[in-house]
């Protein structure tokens, strides 16, 4: 008898090596992938323009990066002292506006020169909904607690999302011909919108998502909203807002995306990387003892070892 439907990703035809680099933009459950990986040793570079939600905001950060675009305090605003940008996250703000354009543009020309050597690009969607600055009709990806009379909120329609992340595709082959892009929609649901709202925006989301696959090389789907709405489906893998997954449905999400979008040498390497942030993560009850400095040395030797292994580790602590 079988309680719960159980969905397993088949493996994907083009799938992550050891060393390959990888860059992840868009909601925080690209986030939680960019730990996960981080965690592993992986080469990664997440969100230039910081947490982005709706692909409008994406794309806005996949262009700027394109075009290098040097950022001056003219495109900042300033609140009670506090200068930000509309199209990034409030990471970046800061008193001083020439050093929040400074820090801006530092991470864009970073972003610039990691996509030509990366391999991969994962895209995390949070949400079709968007936020237009009514003086100039911008959409922005933070309002930076400005009053919503500012804005105008709107669903952006299959055929504007459609357009928006085939523009963002067309942005990132365009700088590196030969990078792969996986994109997911965020399992988080957005009930601020509203339940209702919150059903269509994620519609809207993956139906343009398919429509892109079907006119796009080199672009994959990986489906961790049907993962956390369709298999997990219980309010037990939420955290406490019921809202966002917990750290069990992320591990689960994870192990579904490495069994899928991962080469066998790569979950070797998987396992040999968690099998040495164990042993370093290791607390002693005494740390004095000669048993502990042995096991220090196992840790030393471990680590030469993965090292000679796979030497694009070498200056990675």
């Amino acid at each position: 008898m079988k309680f719960r439907t159980e969905l397993t990703p088949p493996p994907a035809s083009a799938q992550i090596k050891p060393g390959d680099k990888i860059l992840l933009a868009g909601s925080c459950f690209a986030e939680n992938i960019a730990s996960k990986l981080t965690s592993l040793r992986w080469q990664i570079l997440l969100n230039p323009h910081g947490i982005l939600f709706n692909p409008a905001s994406v794309d806005h950060c996949i262009q700027d990066i394109g075009e290098k675009k040097s950022y001056t305090p003219a495109d900042l605003f300033e609140a009670d002292g506090t200068f930000h940008s509309f199209r990034h996250h409030g990471m970046y703000s800061g008193t001083d506006a020439s050093n929040v354009c400074s820090n801006i543009n530092h991470h864009i020309s970073l972003a610039s020169n990691y996509i030509k050597e990366a391999q991969w690009c994962i895209l995390s969607y949070g949400t079709a909904w968007i936020y237009r600055l009514l003086s100039s009709g911008e959409i922005v990806s933070n309002c930076h607690k400005v009053p919503q009379k500012k804005f105008t909120k709107e669903l952006l329609s299959v055929l504007q999302l459609t357009e928006i992340i085939q523009s963002t595709i067309i942005a990132l082959q365009n700088m590196n011909p030969d990078i792969r892009i996986i994109i997911t929609v965020s399992p988080v649901r957005y009930l601020r919108d509203g339940f209702v709202e919150n059903a269509r925006s994620k519609g809207h989301l993956v139906t343009a998502v398919h429509e892109v696959l079907e006119r796009q090389r080199g672009v994959y789907y990986f489906p961790a909203y049907e993962l956390f709405l369709d298999d997990l489906r219980d309010y037990r893998f939420t955290k406490e807002d019921l809202v966002h997954p917990n750290n069990q449905a992320i591990d689960y999400i994870w192990d579904k995306f490495e069994k899928s979008y991962f080469t066998p040498e790569a979950l070797t390497f998987n396992t040999d990387m968690q099998t040495l942030a164990n042993m370093k993560n290791h607390r002693p009850l005494y740390p004095d003892t000669r048993h502990y400095q042995q096991f220090q040395n196992k840790i030393s030797e471990l680590e030469m070892h993965l090292t000679k292994k796979y030497p694009f580790l070498i200056g990675k602590n």
